[in-house]
Parts: C-alpha cells; structure tokens; sequence
C-alpha cells in the first residue's frame, strides 16, 4: 500500500504486478494529513529551459 501515485505507477513496470486504486482508510487519510501539514514545503515552479541545439556543421 502506498499513498505516493509515483511509487503506485513503479509497481506497474514489472508488467506481471496487478495494481488498482482501493479507497484509504480513514484513520490512515488522517496520519498522512497530519504529516503533509507538518511537513511539506511550498517550493516555486520553475520551467526548464532547454539548450538551443546546433546542428552538425
């Protein structure tokens, strides 16, 4: 069980795992609630920028 849709999505690379959404329990929803509110960090979006590719001369 994960409540990470990354680590989710990892488990589905093998080809043989069988993965689906299955509803939090209510006392678990809570602990990660808690945990998000202490713990997370806003962090600003910052957009790549992509290095202009030159051509073979």
């Amino acid at each position: 069980m994960t409540a990470d849709p990354a680590e989710g999505e990892a488990f589905t690379d093998a080809g043989g795992n069988l993965v689906e959404a299955v509803p939090m329990p209510a006392s678990i929803a809570e602990i990660v609630e808690r945990f998000v509110a202490e713990h997370r960090v806003e962090r600003p979006f910052v957009k790549r920028r992509r290095d202009r590719q030159v051509p073979p001369s």
